[in-house]
């Protein structure tokens, strides 16, 4: 890839992932920066020994003219703060807009979390921060992100950080963003617990937010973060909503209160993932009423490894009558139906 065979491209994804290759290529990749006519670039070098030294090499694609979007798959490289850090300095780059940058299991920690959080002048950001070491005080930065004021697409993927029902807090701060309109924070196993559900079920307030996707699942919600969840039935703009509640103890009181999400004045489309939570027959008979969603054409389900039966699966066929539902998704494994079960969903 030298400077001159780069002139006229425009588009480059290469995929070097587990190559052991080091900051030496990082460094190499790095002179596509030169390109002048730049404008899309995806580097995949996950599990490829990069460490700091390789993340600085990449942190000059901040000087490229006219890359607008950029896509950094960075896993497993053995990333400290530092390497955050500098990774957080593409906010400098004049033209770029669009960031994807995945960090997961790196050491990026609080410090680094809190420089990520400047990267403020884009337009779409997606962080993978998935076991990176981050606490409370990294989620109160990255909640500063509601002050972006052109960033209208985000999503943060937080999973197995100990953030903790105070870290959860902290990010339901994004609510303030006045630009934000499609949200997604993956939370799972984060010990966030119903405190942090209940924070976090304030985000419907957003003026603005018409999706958003909340991976809450192995986090001891309960029927209390369930029912405070319920509460986005009131976002005035939201129409596509998916909710992952994995193994979350919500029970069939907590079902019940996720099935008044029915009256979500915009709702489309609704993923529910239920999986593993304790649900009977009562349950699933609540979450069949979504057939009076008004608008509503797009229905996921995910009931698995639960106890619905034959009765909970017969409630189910009355999606049959459901105005404008075209798509139904409807998971029921390990839930004892029976022939009737299937019989009533033919």
């Amino acid at each position: 890839w030298s400077q001159r065979r780069c002139w006229t491209v425009r588009a480059v994804h290469l995929d070097l992932s587990n190559n052991a290759s080091g900051n030496n290529c990082a460094r190499a990749l790095a002179r596509l920066r030169d390109s002048p006519s730049l404008q899309t670039l995806e580097l995949y070098l996950s599990f490829s020994n990069l460490r700091d030294a390789g993340a600085q090499a990449l942190g000059s694609l901040k000087d490229s003219p006219s890359l607008h979007t950029l896509v950094l798959d960075l896993n497993g490289n053995d990333l400290g703060p530092t390497g955050a850090q500098v990774l957080a300095t593409l906010k400098d780059s004049q033209s770029l807009r669009h960031l994807t940058l995945d960090l997961s299991r790196n050491k990026v920690g609080d410090a680094g979390a809190q420089a990520l959080a400047g990267l403020t002048q884009l337009h779409t950001l997606h962080l993978n921060l998935a076991a990176c070491h981050i606490g409370p005080s990294g989620a109160r930065a990255l909640a500063m992100l509601q002050d972006a004021p052109a960033l209208h697409t985000l999503s943060l993927n937080m999973a197995a950080c100990s953030i903790g029902s105070e870290g959860a807090e902290a990010l339901a701060a994004l609510r303030n963003s006045t630009a934000l309109n499609a949200l997604t924070l993956n939370l799972a196993a984060c010990t966030v617990g119903s405190a942090g559900a209940k924070a976090l079920a304030l985000l419907g307030r957003m003026p603005a937010l018409h999706t958003l996707d909340l991976k809450l699942g192995n986090n001891a919600v309960g029927i209390a973060g369930a029912q405070a969840l319920a509460h986005l039935r009131t976002a005035p703009a939201l129409h596509t909503l998916k909710l992952n509640l994995r193994s979350s103890k919500v029970g069939d009181a907590g079902a019940q209160a996720l099935a008044t999400l029915r009256e979500l004045p915009a709702l489309r489309s609704l993923h529910l993932n239920l999986f593993d939570n304790g649900l009977g027959p009562a349950g699933a008979q609540a979450l069949a009423a979504m057939k009076d969603a008004r608008l509503l054409h797009t229905l996921s389900l995910n009931l698995g490894a639960n106890t619905i039966g034959d009765t909970g699966a017969l409630a189910f066929a009355a999606l049959k009558a459901a105005p404008f539902l075209h798509t139904l998704h409807l998971s029921l494994c390990i839930n004892c139906e029976g022939v009737a079960g299937a019989e009533a969903l033919a």
